[in-house]
């Protein structure tokens, strides 16, 4: 029985970790439609060929709840700098890690593509046109995800699941 309760103990504390953490949260949940929502806002949009475009076309709609973190896709000519095209939208934070951003040349030299990340509403209205501008706009979501667990608790899908399961057994 005292394995039991030691174990009810940790998942009571994990569970109030992830409380506080979601009070704490800039993330707020809203439900649009029938649709929950988070407060994070993108600048969001199709393949366009520029910044700007892509800016004046954007809605201003917030992100679907998991998908917290705003992508911005540049590919542009390397020889002009002109802009070849970008592309903006909600993902999720574990899609951003920092192996999924920064700039890589195309094998001719001619093209470029950058991958930045950002949490927090608009942040992606600026594109990067080299590694170190892509690796810092990132860096929020680096940090983000490094402490996004509690040492020894279970991600909050296992969490719930597991709270549920113990209620429902005693």
């Amino acid at each position: 029985m005292l394995h039991h309760s030691s174990g009810l103990l940790r998942l009571l504390l994990c569970a109030l970790v992830w409380i506080v953490r979601a009070a704490q949260s800039e993330d707020k949940i809203t439900v649009i439609g029938g649709v929950a929502r988070s407060d994070t806002v993108c600048w969001t949009c199709p393949s366009h060929i520029t910044n700007a475009a892509c800016n004046r076309w954007a809605p201003n709609l917030p992100c679907p709840l998991n998908d917290t973190v705003c992508r911005t896709v540049h590919v542009f000519n390397t020889k002009t700098m002109n802009t070849l095209s970008v592309e903006k939208e909600c993902i999720k934070p574990s899609l951003c890690s920092s192996n999924n951003v920064g700039c890589e040349t195309s094998d001719d030299g001619n093209t470029e593509i950058c991958i930045s990340c950002c949490k927090g509403s608009l942040c992606n209205e600026e594109v990067a046109t080299d590694d170190a501008t892509a690796q810092r706009q990132s860096l929020n979501i680096h940090s983000t995800l490094q402490t996004s667990h509690s040492e020894g608790c279970l991600p909050t899908s296992s969490l719930l699941a597991l709270v549920t399961i113990r209620f429902l057994t005693f």
